[in-house]
């Protein structure tokens, strides 16, 4: 990340201790966001739940003015990804059946799987809403390793808790992340 796209503390942490601080920052802000989510994961019984959110979480920390760490996409693309997996597992036959953990790995999860992450690919690049981590997602819920109605609210709380706190976090350091716009 260049100068110029480093701003508040992170900008300070780095002109004064270079590429140790702007790891400082980054591990921080990490730690604080996906600390969240893994309260809601443990409130919910649900951890599988934090490994697409720590991601989001990684990618709101280090590279928070980019389009893909805007709210917006963040939410936008973790709801499209929810939305594929259970289409997905559907086609398959597999809504309500044992996911890849109960089951074993069968070609209908792998059909479920690929097509939940094309799916997802293709309908955050229709909205204009790409954010990478939500491949993730849709590869759990196409998995059928998140597909009770309780996975989906554990996920969706986790997504909305991560993108707030990830956006608080930068906008009380210093970072002018822009909220719900995109660039056309």
């Amino acid at each position: 990340m260049d100068e110029g796209r480093r701003y508040g503390l992170h900008r300070w942490l780095y002109g004064h201790f270079g590429t140790d601080g702007s790891a400082l920052y980054v591990s921080v802000t990490v730690l604080l966001s996906v600390s969240l989510s893994g309260l809601v994961a443990y409130l919910f019984g649900r951890p599988v739940t934090m490994l697409s959110l720590a991601l989001t979480a990684a990618l709101l920390a280090r590279w928070p003015m980019e389009e893909s760490a805007r709210p917006r996409n963040t939410v936008i693309g973790h709801s499209v990804a929810l939305a594929s997996g259970l289409l997905s597992l559907a086609l398959f036959g597999l809504v309500g059946g044992p996911g890849v953990s109960g089951a074993g790995f069968s070609p209908a999860h792998v059909g479920a799987g690929v097509l939940s992450t094309v799916l997802t690919g293709l309908l955050m690049v229709v909205t204009r809403a790409w954010h990478p981590p939500a491949g993730a997602t849709a590869g759990l819920v196409g998995l059928g390793l998140l597909g009770t109605p309780r996975d989906l609210l554990a996920l969706a709380a986790g997504v909305v808790v991560v993108t707030v706190c990830g956006w608080l976090l930068n906008r009380a350091l210093g970072v002018p992340v822009p909220f719900w716009t995109t660039e056309r």
